[in-house]
């Protein structure tokens, strides 16, 4: 191990790129005009247990489990600004829910992103999205993967570097459409992220997030949130940007405490 260490020292000694991406933390890096932006990500989650409306954590009667592909776009419109397309197709599984699974496309949501502010080491950006409902396909014999409800959302995202110290920081806020019939207590939701990454050498960052998520209910009825953390690497090579990270629930009030496994592969053209 100390050879190990000693061997990357002179690979520290010199400048590198720092890559602003991080694997659940929006970045306010466009793509540059005329160019595209392919993403593909895998996620895998389990949780044996949840959050309860004390905070309390309780075991649940089984695994609940959610697999997830997704497929991303974007495209570089102008100077500054980019757009982009995102979907993907889960299934899932409880066995203490009726019914007890469910597979099928999810929302698919179509946004842009404005970098407002570059100056030298420091980006600031607004994204707006728009969520598009896929259907809440048959609930009564499936667990549906899409609503029925359409959606909007405002992000305002912040990426910076010091030297190889990658930061990254989002606020966002969502809110959903529809009849009080159609939305039930669903209000949106408010999130913040903040990521901390460092730039090993040219082509590994290690990197930490926290994430912070509230569902916006009615007034008669509590909001739900989680906590949680992730820690992972990217590897940026000729072929792409690979990313790979564990997310972990770690306090929440009528939320699961999953834990997720992420794959994501980006390549830009």
């Amino acid at each position: 191990m100390r050879y190990a260490v000693l061997a990357l020292l002179p690979s520290l000694c010199l400048a590198v790129d720092v890559e602003a991406a991080k694997l659940g933390t929006p970045d306010a890096i466009p793509v540059d005009p005329g160019g595209y932006e392919i993403a593909v990500g895998f996620d895998w989650a389990r949780s044996n247990s949840f959050y309860d409306g004390e905070r309390n954590l309780t075991d649940r009667d089984s695994t609940a489990i959610e697999r997830q592909v997704s497929l991303g776009v974007t495209v570089g419109l102008v100077a500054n600004v980019d757009a982009a397309i995102a979907l993907g197709y889960a299934g899932v599984s409880d066995g203490s829910a009726d019914p007890a699974t469910g597979k099928g496309l999810t929302d698919v949501t179509v946004g842009a992103r404005w970098r407002f502010i570059d100056v030298e080491r420091f980006a600031l950006a607004i994204i707006p999205e728009l969520s598009i409902p896929m259907g809440d396909g048959n609930p009564e014999e499936d667990i549906p993967t899409g609503s029925n409800l359409w959606g909007v959302g405002l992000t305002l995202a912040a990426s910076a570097s010091i030297d190889r110290l990658a930061l990254g920081a989002a606020v966002s806020r969502g809110w959903v459409t529809g009849s009080d019939q159609d939305r039930g207590d669903a209000r949106g939701s408010f999130g913040t992220d903040l990521a901390v990454g460092w730039q090993l050498t040219e082509v590994i960052q290690p990197e930490v997030e926290l994430h912070y998520v509230r569902d916006i209910n009615a007034d008669d009825t509590d909001d739900a949130w989680v906590v949680t953390v992730t820690a992972g690497v990217l590897f940026s090579t000729d072929y792409g940007r690979f990313g790979t990270g564990v997310n972990q629930a770690i306090v929440g009030k009528d939320a699961d405490r999953a834990t997720a496994v992420t794959l994501q592969w980006v390549k830009g053209f």
